[in-house]
């Protein structure tokens, strides 16, 4: 996620704004947070194989969700405030 976010970032927000409260970066804490007491429910809940299917589940649903939002430039997107 991080050379993506990076290239994003490059691509859509101007150099002075690009640092700081960026939301993936938020969600780098947010993630480590959650992220082992919840693989660890599951696992205890399901087996251990199953958080690896819901790993791969919501990566593929969040790689989906970058292709099709940040994909393009911003000169590239349809502008609707006219």
């Amino acid at each position: 996620m991080y050379p993506a976010s990076n290239q994003f970032v490059a691509r859509w927000i101007q150099a002075p704004n690009a640092g700081g409260k960026r939301p993936d970066f938020a969600g780098v804490g947010v993630g480590a947070a959650f992220t082992p007491p919840l693989i660890t429910y599951i696992m205890l809940r399901y087996g251990w194989r199953i958080p690896f299917v819901v790993c791969a589940a919501l990566g593929l649903v969040v790689g989906l969700v970058w292709y099709l939002i940040a994909r393009n430039t911003p000169k590239n997107t349809l502008s609707f405030s006219k």
